[in-house]
């Protein structure tokens, strides 16, 4: 327990240090993010764009919110729902029809599957291969994210 204490309050003076540090736009950034996931009016976050001559396409203000709040150390308390707002976007062009078995099997016992235990997340299914695919790690998936159609339980 002291362990982990002595690391929060490592991080939340890191926190601390980076911030006051940063450039005064990116400390600026922070709240504008922070207050834009919470309220989710992206009407400051597009101003605070546009003062700074960045062109973001309307439609995909929410996407590049996210992705800068996952990637930022001093919003890493909202991260978990921007990641999740991300994944849910991706899940969300899915077809239906390319449920695999043991997505259909997990989704109808009630549980949603998780990356962590589809047999893609660390190894990809073409691995080997020349042009083969890559494991979904690789592409920044962690372990606790929704699991897409292709799930395919990996028994450990």
């Amino acid at each position: 327990m002291a362990k982990t204490k002595e690391l929060e309050e490592l991080l939340d003076r890191s926190r601390r240090v980076l911030l006051e540090t940063a450039p005064e736009h990116l400390r600026e950034l922070g709240p504008i993010l922070r207050k834009s996931a919470a309220t989710e009016s992206i009407s400051k976050f597009r101003r605070f764009l546009r003062d700074h001559d960045i062109q973001i396409c309307r439609q995909n203000l929410p996407i590049f919110r996210d992705l800068l709040i996952i990637s930022r150390i001093d919003l890493k308390d909202i991260e978990p729902a921007a990641r999740e707002r991300l994944r849910a976007r991706t899940l969300a062009k899915e077809d239906p029809r390319m449920m695999s078995v043991d997505y259909k099997r997990a989704a109808g016992s009630g549980r949603l599957p998780r990356c962590r235990d589809c047999r893609w997340f660390v190894t990809a299914p073409e691995d080997g291969k020349a042009g083969g695919d890559k494991p979904c790690v690789q592409f920044g998936t962690k372990g606790v994210d929704t699991a897409c159609f292709g799930f395919e339980f990996s028994p450990t």
